[in-house]
């Protein structure tokens, strides 16, 4: 406790100090804390349901020539038939569930689109949760016309029915058909993510057999995932009638079981592993910067320590009373960053979550992709985890300046009372501390400059369209069956009158529907031949699209026209392609006027146009073949799961027109709501997501570190002129000019520079090839990079020894020589 209090003293005595060091051993625990927090969260929790290691999904590699697309696939797809084969007699799972997201529209005074979850009753029992009122799913209910029944999500039940405690037993109208409450569950329950309102029972059988449903699965007890393969692969291969050794694709087997967890969290479990390495580097540097300070600190204090070890002080003694003067300020360090943990927490939260879409959120491959957002926190285990971080920095960064203030002998006590007793032999230590710390800064500024720059590229990529001033949204309605054709027609009729109200809107330049929006919706994909190759096929994206939805999205013209009202007469389709498909099928040859003929799916047609190439699936991924379609042409395509998709372009604010739209839904069908309504720049924006957050990450830990160096830098040069006062002053007065002065200081400065740039570099050639798969159009060595961010590190550096420099230059000889 005394020497408690005299930390306290001596903090006291010197402020500044203190709030510096504080400071800055904040700012490396807090980033590290903010990084373990998400790690935590991300990585390390088990997921928040019962058991959650024994949680499977089923997946199947299926060879090239089984597969719909031609290419050998990996599918977490399985057919309703093998499912409930497969249910009932396998012996390693516990329970097995079909699922799949569905949308419903909830009739009120005005309609309300809910996203909903339909599973098999299992599910429950396999997440091992209950609910807060009435009960979850019987296995009956699976069976179609037993199934009318819905379980609330605690968020819904809120929002749309105010908490009624009475909910139990009430109907629900959901897309015109009536449904009966029969449970609601716990606020945490958020499964598969925290946007689903409500679930229902997987009524079997389904029309998807062709393409099937995912799949999860619980394991019994005991039982490892390696003998539940086994099993599986056993009875798929009776099911496909393959014999015993029959060959696996691509050296996997055909059905493999995929911890939920690891499925959920493996994209984005590197880039976590690489920014906890390069938070570990910011408080690596915060420590040297503090030892640098404490060394700097001793000098002064050296008397002091030399008195106490002549009045009998044992060096134990005297390093303990150091080394808690450290540990105070560590622990204060500490307080500080689990403050700017939960800051930046929260700020890594904000930048990750992306539009909460129905569509979006259905598809892991487009949208926000950063899992477990929401259970991000500062809980027990960063509390923890921060306090032995606390100690340990306050050990690494107390120890060397600790040591060396102890170290001095007895015997020399009388020169340490004398004048040199300030001049320690501190100078080399200080110095391989700061060649230390521009290496670390800038190995992390490299990375940085790497991530910033991809992110550029990203930012800067030509979508094929403009998504300035354009309004998205749709409106969904019943899925229809294959061979609906005569409701189909209905519908397109029906959405055809839409988009013509909505050209009609003051301000709106065109407005069109498709059944699949960039970045948002999944599509068909046919094979088409190409023109002289009797064997080979390629696959291609069917889209449709109506006649002024080129103009709404603003896509570009390359070739021929887009569709005229004329088109929907034909006997056979329109066809307009992109340049992608024309490459594949006829090397990039014009088709504008030729013919155009599928495998299946599509009737032959006549290609009237061609426009560029359209991303799609994502800004970093290559435009693919496209064939797009008008809606009376789309044959058994028809319209989307979730409802066409809308884009309206307007002059200026395409939000400002969203109550003049659900005016126009209202009066054609008050049974319908328009839903997912955003601008494309905001869909846009969302797709990246995940690389911005990993810039905006990366690029935060580069400045702190940054400032960190610099500062370290300026300390010791500034602790350099202040040892070699007089040196400078006698040299001064024999005739060394103030110019030659500040170069010869800051040569210092460079030289240490220079040194732990060389270092820096050497480790961001072997460290920086980590980042590769989250680069996109710039390689881990990128040589511009590279130079202009050592460029500027440099020109930063020589900025933090300039100030020392000149205040050595203007050092009065004549004071220095009335001194001596």
């Amino acid at each position: 406790m005394q020497d408690v209090r005299y930390a306290w003293r001596q903090m006291a005595a010197n402020p500044g100090f203190a709030i510096v060091a504080i400071l800055t051993l904040g700012l490396g625990i807090g980033a590290n804390t903010a990084i373990f927090s998400i790690v935590d969260a991300i990585l390390l929790k088990p997921l928040p349901y019962e058991r959650s290691d024994s949680l499977v999904r089923i997946v199947e590699n299926v060879p090239a020539e089984e597969s719909f697309s031609g290419g050998p696939e990996r599918t977490t797809r399985m057919s309703p038939g093998m499912f409930v084969e497969w249910r009932s007699r396998s012996t390693t799972l516990a329970g097995m569930s079909m699922e799949r997201s569905v949308a419903m529209t909830l009739s009120r005074s005005e309609a309300v689109r809910l996203a909903g979850f339909e599973a098999s009753p299992a599910l429950f029992s396999i997440l091992g949760t209950r609910p807060i009122l009435g009960r979850v799913f019987a296995m009956d209910e699976e069976t179609r016309g037993s199934d009318n029944v819905v379980v609330l999500s605690y968020g819904a039940w809120q929002r749309y029915f105010g908490g009624d405690a009475s909910i139990l037993g009430k109907t629900l109208t959901l897309d015109t058909a009536s449904y009966t409450v029969v449970g609601v569950m716990p606020k945490e329950f958020a499964y598969p993510n925290a946007q689903t309102d409500f679930w229902k029972p997987l009524a079997l059988p389904i029309d998807t057999e062709i393409f099937g449903l995912p799949v999860i699965a619980r394991l019994k007890d005991g039982v490892s995932i390696a003998a539940a393969e086994a099993e599986a692969n056993a009875f798929s291969r009776e099911l496909r009638g393959a014999s015993a050794d029959a060959p696996q694709p691509a050296g996997l087997p055909r059905i493999q079981l995929l911890s939920i967890k690891e499925e959920l969290v493996a994209p984005i479990r590197l880039p976590l592993l690489v920014f906890s390495v390069a938070v570990g580097f910011v408080l690596l540097v915060a420590c040297v910067n503090v030892a640098n300070l404490f060394l700097a600190r001793a000098t002064a204090r050296s008397r002091e320590i030399a008195i106490r070890m002549a009045l009998g002080g044992g060096r134990g003694r005297v390093l303990r009373q150091v080394l808690t003067e450290n540990m105070l300020f560590a622990v204060l360090g500490g307080a500080v960053g689990i403050g700017l943990a939960a800051i930046g927490g929260q700020l890594f939260v904000a930048f990750g979550h992306g539009l909460a879409r129905a569509a979006l959120n259905r598809f892991d491959s487009i949208g926000n992709s950063i899992p477990r957002l929401n259970e991000i926190t500062v809980d027990v285990n960063v509390l923890l985890f921060t306090c032995v971080v606390t100690l340990a920095t306050g050990v690494l960064f107390g120890l060397i300046p600790a040591f060396h203030i102890t170290r001095t002998k007895t015997v020399h006590t009388a020169e340490l009372l004398g004048r040199g007793a300030s001049k320690l032999a501190f100078k080399s230590l200080r110095t391989v501390m700061v060649v230390g710390q521009v290496a670390l800064t800038l190995v992390l500024l490299l990375a940085a400059g790497l991530m910033v720059k991809s992110f550029v590229n990203l930012t800067n990529t030509d979508l094929g369209y403009d998504p300035n001033n354009v309004l998205t949204f749709n409106i969904p309605q019943p899925p229809l069956s294959i061979g609906d054709i005569a409701i189909q027609r209905q519908r397109n009729a029906f959405e055809q009158e839409v988009a013509q109200r909505l050209a009609a809107i003051p301000g709106v330049q065109a407005a069109g529907y498709t059944n699949a929006l960039p970045m948002v919706q999944m599509h068909l994909t046919v094979q088409v031949q190409p023109q002289g190759s009797p064997t080979a096929t390629f696959g291609a994206d069917v889209f449709t699209v109506s006649r002024d939805y080129f103009r709404a999205m603003g896509m570009r013209l390359a070739a021929g026209r887009g569709f005229v009202d004329e088109d929907r007469a034909r006997t056979q389709p329109a066809y307009v392609v992109n340049r992608a498909f024309a490459k594949a099928y006829s090397q990039g040859r014009s088709l504008v006027g030729g013919p155009l003929a599928f495998s299946r799916f599509m009737p032959p047609g006549e290609v009237v146009g061609m426009v560029d190439d359209v991303r799609h699936m994502g800004i970093d991924s290559e435009p693919q073949p496209i064939v797009f379609v008008d809606p009376e042409h789309s044959g058994v395509i028809g319209v989307a799961e979730g409802g066409n998709y809308f884009a309206v372009r307007t002059r200026g604010d395409p939000t400002a027109i969203v109550p003049e739209i659900r005016a126009i839904v209202r009066n054609l069908d008050p049974g319908l709501a328009i839903d997912n309504v955003a601008t494309m720049d905001q869909v846009v924006s969302n797709s990246i997501t995940t690389p911005r957050s990993y810039a905006v990450l990366l690029g935060t830990f580069a400045v702190a570190a940054l400032v960190l160096a610099m500062t370290g830098l300026y300390g010791v040069q500034a602790y350099f002129v202040t040892q070699r006062r007089q040196e400078i002053g006698i040299r001064m007065a024999l005739g060394a000019r103030g110019t030659q002065v500040l170069v010869h200081v800051l040569r210092q400065g460079l030289v240490l520079c220079g040194v732990g740039v060389g270092l820096g570099l050497a480790g961001s050639v072997v460290l920086t090839r980590f980042l590769e798969t989250m680069l996109f159009g710039v390689g881990s060595l990128d040589i511009a990079t590279y130079l202009v961010v050592c460029a500027a590190f440099l020109g930063v550096m020589i900025a933090a020894s300039y100030v020392p420099a000149r205040q050595a230059a203007k050092i009065d000889p004549q004071s220095i020589l009335r001194y001596e």
